[in-house]
């Protein structure tokens, strides 16, 4: 799974790899059928929009781990590289609100913890969800 970061909120976007089978014919002086496996790549993806956060908030990213990702944003198009990191902080995301997110090491997921200084009303923060296959449970 890759988390992005964006002013607006966060994507989350994952591959599914579902194998399967496919017959294909060579020629070695005669003709045979060998089974190759192949992957089918199902692409998911779920958003967190914060709604009415400042658009100037400042992103902090903190604790930088030492491998990084590489993508291309279409086909035969340069790659691009972001760097990954332990910790990501909003600062002012709302008015004397800051949000938290943490990749912890003991587990899978992420952690995240909205910060509210004296003065901020917890009422301001609204996030919207929206992507495939939403579902929510007690954890």
């Amino acid at each position: 799974m890759n988390i992005y970061f964006t002013k607006q909120g966060l994507v989350y976007r994952y591959d599914e790899l579902k194998p399967y089978l496919e017959k294909e014919k060579y020629k070695r002086g005669k003709k045979e059928e060998e089974e190759r496996k192949e992957v089918e790549v199902k692409k998911h993806a779920l958003e967190l929009q914060w709604l009415g956060s400042n658009p100037n908030a400042e992103i902090i990213a903190e604790d930088k781990v030492p491998f990084f990702y590489t993508w291309s944003p279409e086909k035969n198009k340069p790659q691009v590289f972001a760097s990954a990191y332990k910790k990501i902080t909003y600062k002012n995301l709302y008015p004397n609100i800051d949000a938290e997110f943490i990749l912890p090491e003991d587990k899978r997921g992420i952690k995240y913890t909205l910060i509210v200084h004296p003065g901020a009303n917890p009422s301001d923060v609204q996030m919207k969800w929206h992507g495939d296959n939403i579902s929510a449970d007690a954890d």
